[in-house]
């Protein structure tokens, strides 16, 4: 009799608490790689973000100083501004050239943190 549920035992299938065990610990070790991956997407993305958010407002500057603003005179100057609910520091440099009615442009623009994000290089004319 012993004997018997003996050996029904040893026929019985499924699988050991140390296979369940280690695959426990394989699949604990695959979702801790993705979760990885998934954080640094994250920040990869909000980096980008903050690079086209930043263009975007050296862009907006540009067009601003073609349309409304005078003939401007060289040297540097900063103002801060505000943008998808968020401040940016805009820092723009006109140069003169060799050429007496065209100026260049450069414009920095920097985050809250003070990081420098988009850099936007022009020329404007002098108006008629």
């Amino acid at each position: 009799m012993i004997k018997r549920k003996y050996q029904q035992f040893q026929q019985q299938s499924g699988f050991s608490l140390i296979e369940v065990l280690v695959a426990l610990a394989i699949v604990a070790i695959a979702l801790l790689a993705l979760s990885g991956q998934f954080a640094s997407q994250a920040k990869t993305f909000e980096a980008s973000k903050d690079r086209v958010l930043a263009h975007w407002v050296a862009q907006n500057h540009l067009a601003l100083m073609r349309a409304f603003e005078s003939w401007p005179e060289p040297g540097e100057s900063s103002r801060l501004t505000t943008f998808a609910d968020r401040q940016w520091l805009i820092k723009q440099v006109i140069t003169a050239t060799p050429n007496s009615t065209i100026r260049q442009m450069d414009i920095h623009i920097a985050d809250e943190q003070g990081r420098n994000l988009a850099h936007l290089e022009s020329f404007l004319s002098q108006p008629d």
